[in-house]
């Protein structure tokens, strides 16, 4: 793919609006995988939308030398070598604060603070960035383990879930204009009620703020209309109560099917 090829097209149902929303509120997006060529096409065509301002993490000159051989303009890329930064020694003590109250035995913070992701998910939890995004080089564990160490828990959040949004072009009556957001699709294997419900509610509540629909959320089981009743479609009909209790408590307008 050439480095001038359009990743974004104003016919996507899902990334045109966020785009244009973006444009008028722009957000600081950081990128642990600073050198990856996908990354960097990314970036250039984010800041071509003038939608975000990418900050990339990594050796600045590997980053130039693999944007010079992708053909990639480096202009209002933020560029951050962790070890090099300013904010490092803050970072490392910053660390070893979370560290002793997580009562995790720390050796050597610097060690911990020099890796990509761990930078990363330190400067979203501070406010240095408004988003993360990774995860497509360091492998999956690698990277959900720095945000489980790193990112306070929302109130009422017990564990860390995940969703995904599914754009079907040729199926617009599916979803929102054919966008589906699927959870948990990645980090938790058997969730509790407790789990399914909060994944249910905060998926929505994504839905919501991106799609600026209300949300209808299936609790999805092999179980039609209670024709099998065992232990794991209890478990599902209860999370689906438990998550309209709780839309209700924290007053969001969303369906939910169980």
């Amino acid at each position: 793919m050439s480095s001038l090829t359009p990743i974004f097209t104003d016919g996507d149902a899902f990334a045109a609006p966020l785009v244009q929303h973006l444009r008028r509120h722009p957000k600081r997006i950081v990128f642990p995988d600073g050198n990856d060529a996908r990354v960097l096409r990314v970036a250039a065509e984010l800041v071509r939308l003038e939608c975000v301002a990418p900050i990339l993490l990594g050796r600045r000159a590997e980053i130039q030398e693999r944007a010079r051989q992708c053909g990639v303009k480096m202009d209002f890329i933020g560029v951050i070598e962790p070890e090099q930064s300013a904010d490092f020694t803050l970072f490392c003590e910053r660390y070893r604060k979370i560290s002793r109250y997580r009562k995790v035995k720390v050796s050597d913070p610097g060690e911990v603070m020099a890796k990509p992701g761990y930078y990363a998910a330190m400067m979203l939890q501070y406010g240095y960035a408004d988003g993360l995004v990774g995860g497509n080089v360091t492998l999956p564990a690698a990277f959900y383990r720095a945000m489980f160490h790193m990112l306070k828990k929302l109130p009422g959040a017990d564990a860390l879930g995940s969703c995904t949004p599914l754009t079907l072009p040729g199926a617009p009556h599916l979803g929102v204009q054919g966008t589906l957001f699927l959870s948990d699709c990645a980090i938790i294997p058997t969730p509790t009620v407790s789990q399914l419900a909060m994944l249910a509610v905060e998926t929505a509540r994504a839905a919501l703020l991106l799609m600026a629909e209300t949300p209808r959320v299936a609790m999805i089981c092999y179980s039609t209309r209670g024709s099998v009743v065992d232990a794991v479609t209890q478990r599902v009909a209860a999370a689906a109560g438990m998550a309209r209790e709780l839309a209700h408590r924290e007053f969001l307008k969303m369906e939910i099917d169980g």
